[in-house]
């Protein structure tokens, strides 16, 4: 009996919707499956009834920021992969952020191919 194996889910919640038309070209293009949402308590909704593989998340958004969404999510998902994305990396955000253990930080704008490295690269740690 052959196995067959699931495309990961992949969870991208950022303000732009431009950006978020990309990160699903981008993610799906790879081989993934992707669901988007505008804001992280549009993520947080979501993560209620569905179970991600993995969360990419910006970092400044209105409502719920990138870090409140990664604390929320690990009190509920401790070792779920987060990937932190921000146009401006400040100290404050990264020493909340190693604190809540997020998995990666990447800098937009971000080349493909790096984005595509570093979530397979989590994907492979959480499994």
């Amino acid at each position: 009996m052959v196995a067959v194996l699931r495309q990961s889910l992949i969870l991208v919640a950022d303000d732009e919707p431009a950006l978020l038309r990309v990160f699903k070209r981008i993610l799906e293009a790879d081989g993934h499956q992707v669901e988007t949402v505008p804001s992280g308590a549009a993520a947080l909704a979501l993560m209620a009834h569905t179970e991600f593989d993995l969360v990419l998340s910006d970092l400044q958004m209105p409502e719920m920021d990138g870090l409140a969404l990664l604390r929320s999510i690990r009190e509920q998902r401790p070792n779920l992969p987060f990937i932190l994305l921000t146009g401006n990396l400040a100290d404050h955000a990264t020493t909340s952020s190693i604190e809540n253990h997020v998995t990666r930080y990447l800098t937009k704008p971000v080349e493909t191919r790096l984005l595509c490295k570093t979530v397979a690269l989590a994907l492979k740690v959480r499994h």
